[in-house]
């Protein structure tokens, strides 16, 4: 087996006998990516709940979050479809804090985690020790 850090050309036998090599392409893949076999690219190793494309900002169907991550704008959470997904009891662009007591509801957000071929990734983000976000009512 031979491993490589990047992608390039390995043979593979005697230098001298270099006519006769046996000569393969490796591909590998960035770190938090793992090569998928069938469909011969590097996926996300990582739980994937966001997905778009940046040259054109479609964003890829079938994932829990659908909208972009943005900062907080005050004045316009109402009208802004990330931070409304916060104030909803829907798993989408907010997912429940299931690793302290009490759970929080909605306590990890679908923030950025990289970008790689084009691709941009979100995953659902969580601290240690956890920090969550909390919904409040004032009175």
């Amino acid at each position: 087996m031979i491993s490589l850090e990047r992608e390039q050309d390995s043979h593979v036998g005697a230098y001298s006998d270099y006519q006769n090599r046996v000569c393969c392409k490796v591909t590998s893949c960035p770190v938090g990516f793992v090569w998928d076999d069938i469909d011969k690219v590097c996926e996300p190793s990582f739980p994937v709940c966001f997905k778009r494309t940046i040259a054109t900002g479609a964003v890829e169907p079938g994932n829990p979050c659908m909208t972009r991550w943005t900062s907080a704008s005050p004045g316009t959470q109402s009208s802004n479809e990330y931070w409304n997904d916060a104030l909803t009891t829907t798993n989408d662009c907010f997912a429940n804090e299931t690793t302290q007591s009490p759970p929080s509801e909605n306590g990890r957000a679908c923030c950025y985690q990289t970008a790689f071929a084009g691709q941009e990734y979100g995953q659902y983000w969580t601290a240690t020790p956890s920090i969550a976000i909390r919904k409040t009512t004032v009175l």
